[in-house]
């Protein structure tokens, strides 16, 4: 009797050695991972927010995450979706993101699940690379991004293929990295890339947060931009260069800038330009103290022939306050004087305001094309006016 339990005792290690051995690869081989997600996505997926005890549960991306034609990708409330250090996620043509209530943050970032990639390193700008619109319509509400930025913008809308398009609503953009202060490139938290089909219907940024990332925001000159965003938590929490970006030159449709807490800023070594049945309406501010200003780093603003500049309240035009040697020159109205013996063409530039206006610039006496002769090439500034007319030369 006692060899038999002897012999069981033995027989009981031994299969309790097998059961372990066959359950130990399975426990550690998620370990090295972090269950990282990969793609490319082609189906309609939900991602819930929150796991049965309603935690909030966390996805790892460590790669570049392609929602490709067919790919309908829903993020719920609560998500944090955190990105290592070659994470992107990347819109294609036919693509859809929609993401309520989510965080998209690196992968130091404490909450949620602690990743054992992440190390005991605090989270920093430029942790993780990008999301990308390249395509399809995406949409953000009430979401977070942070610690992005790696090599570009952290939330960037391409205009290349079927021109992406994205809604932003209520989210909040902190402690991304960007460019420095430059003629050539800017790399803002949000940047919408130049793209002339911009409507405010799928392409819009309302009641958002920036505060903390070295750009907030940048836009081509063809975005309208209502008042509701904020740049800033107060006057000790900006962002580096806490401006609104114009990232191109020329307008040829209706466009309204509103008057925002920052102001915008063109650093182009190009004129802007308001084309031939382009409108530009910029609302500023309520009282003198209170305006919408537009700072340019070189030459100024063009409006040709068949161009409107509506200004309606308070608004003023003057030089980058970042730019080495600024050389803004001031405001212009058709230039282009044409001949057709013996007389010039007949030009029509409409300027309106109904509130004071101040362009600030280096070159006072060149500020703004006013002739009402046909005088070729005569230049005439306008120095106090507060309303300004049709005027056909």
């Amino acid at each position: 009797m006692l060899k038999n339990h002897l012999k069981f005792a033995i027989l009981s290690i031994f299969a309790s050695f097998l059961l372990s051995a066959c359950l130990t690869p399975n426990i550690t081989s998620a370990i090295p991972s972090d269950d990282e997600i990969k793609g490319p996505l082609t189906t309609v997926t939900t991602w819930k927010g929150l796991d049965n005890d309603g935690n909030p549960i966390t996805y790892y991306i460590n790669s570049t995450y392609i929602i490709d034609h067919g790919g309908d990708l829903t993020i719920e409330t609560g998500a944090i979706i955190k990105f290592g250090p070659n994470g992107l996620i990347r819109v294609n043509s036919m693509g859809s993101l929609k993401a309520t209530g989510a965080i998209f943050t690196s992968y130091r970032d404490p909450r949620g699940k602690i990743l054992s990639v992440a190390g005991n390193t605090a989270p920093a700008p430029g942790d993780w690379k990008q999301i990308h619109i390249n395509g399809g319509t995406s949409t953000f509400i009430n979401c977070e991004f942070s610690y992005g930025g790696n090599g570009g913008s952290t939330l960037y809308v391409d205009k290349n293929g079927t021109f992406g398009k994205a809604r932003i609503d209520r989210c909040l953009f902190s402690y991304n990295d960007g460019s420095p202060a430059a003629l050539t490139t800017v790399h803002a938290a949000l940047h919408y890339d130049n793209n002339v089909d911009y409507d405010a219907i799928t392409n819009s940024v309302t009641n958002s947060v920036f505060y903390n990332n070295v750009w907030p925001l940048s836009i081509p000159a063809t975005f309208s931009l209502d008042r509701s965003n904020r740049f800033g938590l107060d006057d000790g929490v900006k962002n580096t260069y806490n401006f609104v970006h114009i990232n191109s030159q020329s307008i040829r449709q209706n466009v309204e800038w509103n008057k925002q807490d920052v102001p915008y800023i063109y650093l182009s070594s190009v004129i802007f330009s308001i084309n031939s049945n382009g409108k530009l309406t910029i609302k500023g501010g309520d009282d003198a103290n209170s305006q919408a200003i537009i700072c340019f780093a070189t030459k100024g603003m063009h409006i040709y022939k068949g161009g409107e500049l509506d200004l309606s309240g308070h608004v003023k035009f003057t030089n980058s306050p970042i730019s080495a040697n600024t050389m803004f020159n001031g405001l212009y109205c058709d230039k282009d004087y044409h001949y057709s013996n013996p007389s010039f063409s007949v030009s029509t530039v409409l300027l309106t305001s109904n509130g004071s206006f101040i362009v600030e610039n280096y070159e006072p006496t060149s500020t703004l094309y006013t002739t009402n002769t046909h005088a070729a090439y005569r230049r005439e500034p306008i120095k106090a006016v507060n309303v300004w007319e049709t005027r056909r030369w």
